[in-house]
């Protein structure tokens, strides 16, 4: 009777010493193992995460660059560069390598850390299922005993309960490993979001930037006509012999005002018309004003008309004004012909 009790109370030493309390030095082993590997592969992935950081950082110079030309152009100021610095735009090549680098290492050690977690919750999970087994054979052997021996069952119940106390425990730590690792799952996704949307924000300043500076220069574009224009120009205003006409330029701070006009006089100087010109010191005009008065002659209405029409043709913007008398006082510098037949006010560009 004495061997048959020490053989179930060895059994249920046995059995107790696989609950989590007494695990063994090879589980211990293993979880560390574990959890060596998944701190490993999400150390890496905080390398990968900082390194789109520092790819983004690195773009910096070339969007404070073109922004800085865009503001300088919105008020009217030259950049001193037009183009961007060659130092510039190899910062921001590596900076998009290390986000491009960055964020596909991003995807490679997050499933990596995943996996991590998936094999340290099936260990956490055997090792639970090990223990249940455990208790319920500790049951068995106790139901066994008890009608052998007075003192086993109050023993066995007392470790039951000191082995459902530790299941009970072990399943709170799965549950709060779990949980650490999922807000750490969600910490590292918001920050990845976070890193992409600035950095999508900062693409797109970047792109307006630039459409802003092309916008202005096509603005700011002098006007002018090619040298066929410019024939054909002469051709049609020579049609029109000895008309007087004189080209007035306003003040402006579009600066192909004045390169206009002197080549609208030229032409017509070519076209053998008779010119005067003076730059204005006063008053303001927007585009180009053919004024003829509201009593012209015939003649110098079909010249007017076909002047503004040519310049429209062109993609300059003129018009014939009747509310402007050719022979208008003005005071500045150059020489105005006395009753001219027109009146060619050259303005602004917009």
């Amino acid at each position: 009777m004495n061997t048959y009790v020490l053989n179930i109370a060895s059994s249920l030493a046995l059995t107790l010493a696989s609950s989590p309390l007494g695990e063994s030095a090879v589980d211990t082993a293993k979880r560390l193992q574990l959890g060596g590997f998944r701190n490993h592969d999400f150390n890496l992935l905080l390398v990968m995460t900082a390194l789109v950081a520092f790819g983004v950082i690195m773009e910096g110079p070339e969007i404070v660059h073109e922004a800085r030309n865009a503001w300088l152009q919105c008020r009217g100021r030259r950049a001193r560069h037009r183009s961007i610095a060659p130092w510039i735009t190899l910062i921001g090549a590596i900076g998009w390598l290390f986000i491009a680098v960055g964020v596909a290492g991003e995807v490679y050690w997050e499933v990596k850390v995943s996996h991590d977690d998936e094999a340290i919750t099936s260990f956490d999970e055997q090792k639970l299922g090990d223990a249940e087994k455990s208790a319920a054979d500790a049951n068995k052997l106790a139901g066994e005993l008890g009608v052998k021996v007075d003192e086993l069952p109050s023993f066995v119940a007392k470790r039951e309960g000191e082995l459902n106390d530790n299941i009970a425990q072990f399943r709170r730590y799965a549950r709060f490993a779990q949980g650490q690792t999922a807000n750490d799952l969600k910490r590292l996704k918001d920050d990845t979001d976070a890193l992409n949307n600035a950095r999508d924000d900062a693409t797109a300043a970047a792109k307006q930037a630039e459409r802003e500076r092309a916008a202005m220069e096509a603005a700011n574009a002098p006007r002018y006509l090619t040298p066929q224009q410019q024939a054909d120009f002469v051709a049609k205003m020579a049609t029109f012999p000895g008309l007087s006409a004189n080209v007035l330029t306003t003040p402006s701070n579009t600066p192909d005002v004045g390169p206009l006009a002197a080549l609208l006089e030229s032409l017509l100087v070519q076209a053998k018309w008779k010119t005067g010109s003076m730059q204005g010191l006063a008053g303001w005009a927007k585009y180009v004003h053919v004024c003829v008065g509201k009593s012209p002659k015939p003649a110098v209405v079909s010249s007017a008309s076909i002047f503004a029409a040519e310049l429209n043709a062109d993609g300059i913007p003129a018009f014939v004004d009747n509310t402007i008398e050719p022979n208008i006082q003005a005071t500045g510098v150059g020489t105005l012909l006395p009753n001219p037949d027109l009146l060619v006010i050259v303005g602004s560009k917009q």
